[in-house]
């Protein structure tokens, strides 16, 4: 199985019924459709990408890559598993000191600097 064929990384047969990914790891858009008008209706989320940095050792990566080339995929370079987190926000609050406060806290207490980056987006 060759992962060159689409730019997310899946084989292309699994990308046509993908949209929206639910909490079981599917995709579902009626969720995708939902979501679109909660961000409408005011609702903001602040969305947060943190992954090991470049330079640190990536034991669970490693494990995933190997793993995914004894099944057979081809042309992974790298994993780097990290987490996710998606923080609801006050509709009413200032999108300028919701980002600061929310950078603040990731550099704080939801990353740890030292060995992790992270990425902020305000939604």
């Amino acid at each position: 199985m060759d992962l060159s064929a689409n730019s997310r990384g899946a084989p292309q047969a699994k990308l046509a019924a993908r949209q929206k990914r639910t909490r079981h790891g599917r995709f579902d858009s009626a969720a995708c459709v939902g979501e679109r008008h909660r961000m409408a209706a005011g609702n903001m989320k602040a969305r947060i990408i943190i992954t090991p940095k470049k330079a640190v050792l990536d034991p669970q990566g490693k494990t995933v890559q190997n793993a995914l080339e004894h099944l057979g995929y081809q042309g992974i370079r790298a994993v780097h598993v990290g987490k996710y987190i998606e923080i609801e926000l006050d509709p009413a609050a200032d999108p300028v000191a919701a980002r600061k406060a929310i950078d603040e806290a990731c550099h704080r207490f939801l990353s740890n600097p030292i060995i992790e980056d992270y990425y902020l987006e305000i939604v």
